[in-house]
């Protein structure tokens, strides 16, 4: 038994390998993010309300002076 005698069997091969490359190369280039462990800490300027954002009410505390990087991840996670 050859697969030239089953084109649909040959195409469904060939897209399950399709499949498996897709998945593997999406699974290596998510391995390669990563939240950074290093490097100072920065501050993002206030942004301005705007007339579509006048109902939007946050109610999260912001991270405390001298937090560590890693606190201030693990609050915004739970947040």
């Amino acid at each position: 038994m050859t697969l030239r005698r089953f084109p649909q069997l040959r195409r469904s091969i060939a897209m399950g390998r399709h499949l498996v490359t897709g998945a593997a190369a999406v699974s290596l280039l998510a391995g390669c993010a990563s939240i950074p462990t290093s490097g100072p800490v920065r501050v993002q300027p206030q942004i301005s309300a705007t007339a579509e954002s006048d109902n939007v009410v946050a109610l999260v505390r912001p991270p405390e002076p001298g937090a560590t990087p890693t606190s201030i991840v693990s609050g915004f996670i739970q947040a």
